[in-house]
């Protein structure tokens, strides 16, 4: 499995490279895109510019505050990290069957689970429950029902 990053270089986003997974820092989940190729870190930047959103709005989509992701102190510690990781991987595994980022995004935004609650996976990363959002895409992934 290969990692896929976005550089980020001059005020544009390169186009994605992959990696082996665990070769580039404090990167080490294979299923994370949104990753600055410099840091290791999840980029909240990259991410507002890959699925055309404000910063405000995936702040909010991640149950965090805007100022957590725009501070370059408050982006890279560990909770803003973990929710940003989490926001990623989830996109990254719906990305596959859903066709594009975009449309992982809006199935992200607006499809409730009925197995959690009827909750959005949104809400549910919000509320500090995005272990069983991957968790729940595993169990599709190994055939089971939604």
């Amino acid at each position: 499995m290969t990692l896929k990053v976005y550089q980020q270089g001059e005020g544009k986003l390169e186009a994605p490279r992959s990696f082996a997974p665990g070769t580039r820092g404090r990167c080490t989940s294979a299923r994370i895109t949104y990753v600055d190729a410099k840091t290791g870190f999840v980029s909240a930047d990259i991410m507002v510019r890959v699925l055309h959103v404000t910063k405000r709005e995936l702040a909010s989509a991640v149950g965090l505050g805007v100022e957590a992701i725009t501070r370059t102190d408050r982006v890279r510690s560990p909770r803003v990290q973990a929710r940003l990781r989490e926001a990623s991987e989830i996109l990254s595994r719906v990305q596959a069957w859903a066709g594009s980022e975009g449309m992982a995004w809006a199935w992200y935004r607006s499809t409730p689970i009925s197995s959690l609650g009827d909750l959005t996976p949104e809400e549910l990363v919000s509320r500090g429950r995005g272990d069983d959002v991957r968790a729940y895409l595993t169990h599709l992934a190994d055939g089971g029902y939604a």
